[in-house]
């Protein structure tokens, strides 16, 4: 079978897909870490010692957050996309093996939030799972067979801008780490708002 001719469904790879995600979200709350022995921390100082997982409490918030984003955002493009060829496959592939490596990556950060190596290596994680969903959809809409047939350029070019918006800032949160690695993850909290002031904007713009 020739390259040009592998297509498949979409379907298998978004069942696989929310496989990887839901296990991945699952493990991160396994990061933060009790002591194996409960006598190990006095009952009185046992709101203190909580208080002192902030950061790993921080950072499987955001972790969980950004993974359903990224959930979200899989399944949008695959609202388009109905068939996927070798090289979608692979893409798609790829981006799994990245999404499962998360919850150590979030482990690494909540451990050692003071390294740069951690927080570049956290931060790297989420660049690289976004490059390949951009790559995904990129793919899909060069092959017009692949997506449906009534989208427009509008829906094209906003997702295109999000997945930029997020590897600039994802580049940003790079160079924080090796200045100040406590605050590098913080440029991520703007893509929570990103998407809802993209519509704000449409809406001015079609007033």
């Amino acid at each position: 079978m020739s390259q040009d001719k592998f297509e498949l469904s979409s379907e298998r790879i978004q069942s696989l897909t929310d496989g990887i995600f839901a296990f991945a979200m699952t493990l991160l709350v396994i990061n933060i870490d009790l002591p194996s022995t409960p006598h190990k921390i006095d009952p009185e100082l046992l709101g203190k010692y909580l208080f002192s997982l902030w950061p790993d409490f921080f950072h499987y918030v955001l972790s969980f957050i950004l993974l359903s984003l990224f959930w979200v955002e899989h399944h949008q493009q695959f609202y388009y996309i109905k068939k996927i060829n070798r090289k979608a496959l692979w893409i798609n592939i790829l981006n799994l093996l990245f999404v499962a490596l998360f919850p150590f990556s979030t482990s690494l950060m909540g451990d050692y939030s003071s390294q740069s190596i951690a927080a570049a290596f956290f931060i790297s994680n989420l660049l690289v799972i976004k490059i390949f969903l951009y790559l995904n959809w990129v793919n899909a809409i060069s092959n017009k067979e692949l997506i449906v047939s009534d989208i427009n350029e509008e829906i094209i070019f906003e997702k295109k801008s999000h997945h930029l918006f997020f590897i600039i800032t994802s580049l940003i949160g790079l160079v924080l780490a090796f200045i100040i690695p406590e605050w590098s993850t913080l440029p991520f909290v703007l893509t929570f708002f990103h998407r809802s002031i993209l519509k704000n904007k449409k809406k001015l713009y079609n007033k």
